[in-house]
């Protein structure tokens, strides 16, 4: 059912500064949000069953749908509105009026789906064993390919659109003619599910992982096993290649990740991830930047695999890695309260920055990488002079500690406490322009995404009530 009935927000909310609006109006778990292409449209699914859709630019609610009669689990928003649920359906939604144009019944639960380069088709992986090609464009189904004697776990789409990959709990990989619309061979190898898929086609070559705890790579041209690489000792969780092709990396839930060399079927790197806590990338330099449980800092090279350096300083657990290319640092912040500069040429510390009086749990990197924002156990947040290495500003907006910080658009940004409060500061201005209450749960799990226009922030209830998932979401509009 479609109510068109556009609900003018409440007075509270429609106390916005320019900064934002607050939008409520699910009664349980938020599980999906998408944007419409022009951003001025969002939808929301929920655990109770209901699509909202909403105009930002108004800051009203547009329409409510529920014909869904079971939980939103995905929403999609290219040049219309997609959406799936727990109860075996996707549904088309006219972007116009918001009327469900169509309805693409499953049958059974989707476990996994992959969509098509041009956004023209879509195929849906499920637990009845089958896979269903849905076209986009005319919102029709236009196949069932029956093969799989188990349900689908992973699929994959390659990138001339011509081959969907599925992998499935009966322990083999199907190879799909899309545009024949069916099955033209069968990969059988594992001796256990399929987890995950990669497809190179740069080399015509497909990587598995299975819960047999094997890794093998195929010849997709041959149609059989290159290599089967046995160095892991469970469940494959990952796989996936790495720039080029030329090396790709396996992932298990044994803890460890490996790099594997194409050419010499061997492993060039090995990371452990138990003890592993953060990693970037410095696209300058091509290093993986990772920091570890042991409080050091490792660069391993992404060409040649090798580890670059190993830098130590900090005497508990490092928190973050960042990285400023103008000034050629790389900086990290620890549960020691520090922060440290340092060297990226000769690995040696330039400084250590030592206002904070507790844990620093979060930095980040502002003004053209010459200011640093940290926040810290110590309820503060500080805006750092990174060239003179002085404390440029200190914020004490918070009564309790400060657990992370966002970069926003138009030079603002944004603080996260245990206090439950979002607290949003201009840079220019170096003042605190808006404080955003949240609900009161004692633990909670934040995200923020960004477009060009909003910010939408989401919180997790505390694990232990039930429905785990996005309660509640606000969007905050930055100035133009």
């Amino acid at each position: 059912m479609l109510s068109l009935a556009s609900r003018t927000l409440n007075k509270n909310t429609q106390k916005t500064d320019d900064l934002g609006m607050f939008l409520e109006g699910h009664s349980l778990s938020v599980n999906a949000l998408a944007l419409s292409s022009n951003e001025k449209i969002l939808a929301s699914g929920s655990t109770d069953k209901t699509i909202r859709v909403w105009d930002l630019e108004n800051h009203q609610q547009i329409c409510l749908l529920t014909e869904h009669t079971d939980t939103i689990s995905f929403l999609l928003f290219p040049s219309f509105l997609i959406s799936s649920s727990i109860d075996s359906t996707i549904r088309i939604w006219d972007p116009k009026n918001f009327s469900c144009t169509h309805i693409f019944q499953n049958f059974s639960e989707v476990n996994t789906f992959a969509v098509s380069i041009e956004n023209d088709f879509l195929l849906s992986g499920c637990s009845d064993n089958t896979i269903k090609i849905w076209n986009l464009l005319t919102k029709r189904r236009e196949a069932v390919l029956h093969g799989h004697e188990n349900p689908i776990v992973c699929i994959k789409i390659t990138s001339d659109d011509a081959w969907g990959i599925s992998g499935s709990v009966d322990c083999t990989i199907k190879v799909w003619n899309i545009s024949k619309k069916r099955l033209e061979y069968t990969l059988e190898g594992h001796t256990s599910y399929i987890t995950c898929i990669a497809f190179s086609s740069k080399y015509n070559l497909l990587i598995s992982g299975s819960s047999d705890n094997l890794v093998k790579l195929w010849n997709f041209t041959t149609k059989k096993i290159r290599s089967t690489f046995t160095s892991h000792t469970a469940h494959i969780v990952c796989v996936y290649f790495l720039k080029n092709d030329d090396f790709f990396i396996s992932g298990s839930s044994d803890g460890m990740i490996y790099i594997w060399d194409l050419k010499t079927k061997l492993i060039e790197k090995s990371i452990q991830i138990s003890p592993f806590l953060y990693f970037i990338i410095s696209r300058i330099y091509n290093h993986i930047i990772g920091s570890f449980e042991n409080t050091s800092i490792k660069a391993i090279n992404i060409k040649n695999t090798n580890e670059v350096f190993s830098i130590y300083g900090h005497t508990q657990k490092v928190t973050k890695i960042i990285k400023s290319e103008k000034l050629g640092l790389i900086i990290s912040s620890s549960k020691d309260a520090t922060i440290r500069l340092w060297d990226f040429q000769t690995k040696e510390i330039i400084s250590v920055l030592e206002f904070h009086s507790k844990s620093v749990n979060d930095i980040i990197i502002f003004e053209d990488d010459m200011k640093l924002i940290s926040c810290s156990d110590d309820e503060t947040v500080k805006i750092w002079d990174l060239e003179n290495k002085r404390v440029e500003k200190t914020f004490k907006t918070h009564s309790m500690p400060v657990v992370t910080i966002f970069s926003l658009p138009n030079k603002n940004f944004l603080s996260v406490g245990k206090d439950c409060k979002c607290c949003i500061y201009s840079f220019d201005s170096k003042s605190l322009c808006r404080i955003i209450r949240i609900q009161s749960y004692k633990s909670r799990s934040f995200s923020l995404c960004t477009s060009r226009k909003y910010i939408v922030i989401t919180e997790k209830l505390d694990q232990n009530v039930p429905n785990i998932g996005l309660w509640i979401y606000k969007i905050i509009k930055t100035n133009t």
